[in-house]
């Protein structure tokens, strides 16, 4: 029996590794259903957000393919409001119509109850406190893993695959090459690997 029914997580997902898995299996051990919310949906080719929403979504779809199609993950995705810096209360109402408007679109009746994220962001103070009074929080340390998307980006330039896959779920690895390439295809991070060349 699920502690909660309907759970929320959010990220960029730049792009999923073991921490974010960590996070998500959480929700789902503790939640009867998760929306998970992909951030910055319309950015790509940028240093922080190198890989597109398309990319993005296949490779949750490849982790998580029984969860997502017995209806206990629910792949939902939002753009930014002003940046994906601006994390205001207005960018909480902004993110709280969303979630609404992705319940709609599964036809999901339960509110929201559980938030799941890292300590490392505080995404309970994007929101007036009145809206999530009935919301219960889950935070995961990020620390704990010492594991970022930034790192595994990292590897990746380095074309140090072997770190590179204890570092990612097993259903994507075999994809490496193609999310180097498109990594390499963005100025930014082939720029760094001219410098790691030239070094």
């Amino acid at each position: 029996m699920s502690t909660f029914k309907l759970g929320f997580v959010i990220g960029r997902f730049q792009h999923i590794h073991n921490s974010h898995v960590k996070m998500i299996d959480t929700a789902l051990d503790t939640c009867e259903r998760v929306i998970l919310m992909i951030g910055s949906s319309q950015e790509s080719g940028t240093e922080r957000n190198p890989f597109n929403l398309y990319t993005r979504i296949n490779l949750i779809r490849e982790v998580f393919v029984d969860e997502i199609e017995d209806g206990s993950l629910l792949l939902a995705h939002t753009d930014d409001m002003t940046n994906e810096d601006d994390h205001s209360t207005a960018w909480g109402d902004f993110v709280l119509r969303k979630i609404n408007m992705w319940r709609g679109h599964y036809g999901i009746k339960d509110e929201v109850d559980c938030f799941i994220y890292g300590n490392d962001e505080e995404r309970s103070a994007w929101f007036n406190p009145a809206d999530i009074e009935k919301v219960s929080h889950i935070i995961l340390s990020r620390q704990a893993d010492q594991l970022s998307a930034t790192s595994v980006r990292k590897l990746m330039i380095a074309n140090d695959f072997s770190e590179w896959q204890k570092q990612t779920p097993i259903p994507i690895r075999r994809r490496y090459d193609e999310l180097r390439e498109e990594l390499l295809n963005v100025p930014a991070y082939s720029e760094k690997k001219l410098e790691e060349l030239l070094s």
